[in-house]
């Protein structure tokens, strides 16, 4: 829409629904955005008064507009507890993601979005629920997209996260679920997770990855080259995911954008060995990102020292 010379408006609506000569305007949100028409005056929530303006000079009449929340806000679930409701909700989104051209690009840019939409976990009671961010993991992944934007302005060199978690607290699988989310989404992809033990990578690789992409609708399952004891690897996509135990020869034949050491502070192999053995592996936009329980004086404690 031309505004005046060489100054033109521009946007994607989601959808228009039109009945007769009777429109109405769709956005998907998958948060929990409310309109406000207060704020208007302001020059605030005007997302959706930019699309009425937009279609102006559409001959039709423009009924109304609203936002659909994708994302059942979580005092719903809390209420109802069916979780297989909630899985007819996911295959329905499912469909309207692979429509959605707007609605995939967010998810590619927040793959936190798309774990909230999609995946399920075990909670602490043996149940499969949906996988709702708890308070820590929304402050982490807060904390992780400011670091993103800060190193594409070229104020971070690196991006790099330490952890001093508490048990319980659900890093281990969000940051599993991450990865997962983005070989799913990104071409080229390639995360790598280190664990203390292999006990413990058993674990991660089929109680936080495999059993969340096993309770995907079938449209969003990426075709797989493979999928073995420790890695997933989805061949159209040229991304793969793979979980191993902190050695000295870990690394070898790798370009790794997204490296996650897990219990860093129990590796028996000193971090230094292990840095060393990644070298090149890491790409220069790698993120990485090391958690671990505290465990008293140690390599972690150090790196931790000195920020």
């Amino acid at each position: 829409l031309k505004l005046r010379d060489n100054i033109f408006f521009k946007g994607f609506i989601d959808k228009i629904l039109k009945c007769k000569d009777n429109l109405c305007i769709v956005d998907y949100k998958t948060g929990n955005t409310k309109i406000e028409d207060k704020y208007f005056e302001f020059g605030l929530n005007l997302q959706l008064p930019s699309y009425l303006y937009l279609l102006q000079e559409d001959p039709s009449k423009i009924i109304g507009f609203y936002l659909q929340h994708l994302v059942a806000p979580k005092y719903v679930y809390d209420e109802k507890k069916d979780i297989e409701l909630d899985s007819q909700m996911r295959k329905a989104l499912a469909k309207e993601i692979i429509e959605n051209k707007a609605l995939r690009k967010e998810v590619i840019a927040f793959p936190e979005r798309f774990i909230e939409l999609f995946f399920v976990i075990v909670d602490k009671r043996k149940q499969v629920v949906p996988f709702f961010l708890n308070e820590v993991q929304r402050e982490f992944v807060d904390t992780l997209n400011h670091c993103i934007s800060e190193f594409k302005a070229g104020r971070l060199a690196r991006v790099r996260i330490l952890i001093l978690k508490g048990r319980q607290q659900g890093f281990t699988s969000f940051i599993t679920a991450y990865q997962l989310a983005c070989s799913m989404l990104r071409k080229n992809f390639e995360g790598y997770t280190l664990a203390d033990v292999t006990s413990n990578a058993t674990a991660i690789f089929d109680n936080k990855a495999k059993f969340p992409k096993n309770q995907l609708p079938e449209l969003l399952k990426p075709t797989e080259q493979f999928n073995n004891k420790k890695q997933l690897k989805f061949s159209v996509l040229n991304s793969t995911w793979e979980v191993g135990t902190a050695t000295k020869n870990v690394g070898r034949s790798r370009t790794v954008n997204f490296f996650h050491g897990s219990e860093a502070a129990f590796w028996e192999v000193p971090m230094s060995d292990i840095q060393a053995a990644l070298g090149e592996a890491l790409t220069k936009d790698c993120i990485e990102i090391y958690e671990t329980t505290a465990n008293g004086f140690n390599d972690y404690k150090d790196m931790w020292d000195s920020g």
